[in-house]
């Protein structure tokens, strides 16, 4: 696949969707040309800065919502396979969720549809994964076992106006699922029930997508372009209080909390390639931590906060990489010539 430049088949860094996603959120992204395959160990410099802006609220009335069916979850007991990776690939000649140990060892296919199944995150014990799927048609929120096994369907909008847009998130007490829908050629933030019920919007934007659990469940951050760039916003859990904490010239996109709630991760295009920033949750300090001249992009964090796993991209291939929480010692967990995109940190 080739590197694109300012193309919707590369820079929202979910490779994996190349065909999907919407154009609404991916003009004036900056690509750049792709760099050759790093080795493992590679150490990228932190230290850069965003300047740091005054905030002003976003829109916060959302928009009415149209209730989709849901089918019972199982109440089967899942049992956690321990601190893993999940993300997607194609490597065997469709995208399907994987999981490996937080080395690179023992990649494992746990999906095996002849559909796209994307996106996937791990519920906060890490026994069960969300994800997105493709396999009965529209694009709708799936749960499993974290080993794959209990694959069951939570949203069905085939007859209703909603459409699943992706990115499903936990909320940290498990009991509720955060993700992007489209309605009325709108995409916002939504949030329902753990076993598909009940779904509320919580944005009322042109686009707004990537949402992400504070800690304390008492906040959600997400991306959206209402001001012209993608900029990372925050809200209150039930969408009042809708504020941007970037605001530059840049895009700004897959905001992810530490697990201590003091910092954010996100990828900001300021340097002619997407890389990986990180700010404190009130926007201030943004600092570089890749410096790479490739697009490295959908950062993830390691459940002590020492660590972020990232997607970045090599050659003409998309790779999963690992780094300290400064930036340091960066390593390649993935090493095929396929894409390996939108890792998630079992928790």
């Amino acid at each position: 696949m080739p590197k694109y430049h300012c193309n919707i088949a590369l820079v929202t860094g979910l490779i994996l969707v190349i065909s999907l996603l919407p154009l609404s959120l991916l003009s004036g992204c900056n690509g750049s040309p792709a760099s050759s395959e790093p080795s493992a160990g590679t150490t990228t410099p932190a230290g850069s800065t965003l300047p740091s802006t005054t905030q002003p609220p976003a829109s916060t009335t959302p928009p009415a919502t149209t209730m989709f069916t849901t089918s019972p979850v199982p109440t089967t007991k899942y049992v956690s396979t321990g601190e893993k990776i999940a993300f997607c690939s194609n490597r065997d000649g469709n995208w399907e969720i994987y999981i490996m140990n937080t080395d690179g060892s023992n990649q494992t296919r746990l999906t095996n549809q002849p559909a796209p199944d994307i996106f996937p995150c791990f519920s906060p014990d890490g026994s069960k994964i969300a994800f997105v799927s493709l396999r009965d048609g529209p694009r709708e929120i799936y749960i499993m076992a974290a080993d794959g096994t209990n694959q069951t369907r939570l949203t069905f909008t085939e007859n209703t106006t909603f459409k699943i847009y992706g990115e499903p998130d936990w909320s940290p007490d498990g009991k509720k699922i955060a993700f992007s829908s489209i309605q009325d050629n709108k995409e916002n933030i939504y949030v329902m029930n753990a076993d598909g019920s009940n779904p509320i919007a919580l944005t009322n934007v042109q686009a707004a997508i990537s949402p992400d659990w504070s800690p304390d469940g008492k906040k959600i951050a997400f991306q959206s372009n209402v001001d012209g760039h993608d900029e990372i916003y925050v809200m209150n859990a039930d969408g009042s209080n809708q504020a941007y904490l970037t605001n530059n010239n840049a895009n700004n996109w897959l905001p992810a909390w530490s697990p201590d709630g003091s910092r954010i991760a996100f990828s900001n295009s300021s340097d002619d390639s997407m890389e990986i920033y990180v700010m404190n949750a009130d926007g201030s300090n943004q600092t570089r931590l890749t410096n790479n001249g490739v697009d490295d992009l959908a950062p993830a964090w390691s459940p002590d906060g020492k660590r972020i796993v990232f997607t970045s991209t090599e050659e003409l291939n998309h790779t999963i990489n690992v780094m300290n929480a400064d930036g340091s010692k960066e390593t390649q967990l993935t090493n095929n010539k396929t894409d390996n995109v939108y890792p998630n940190w079992s928790r």
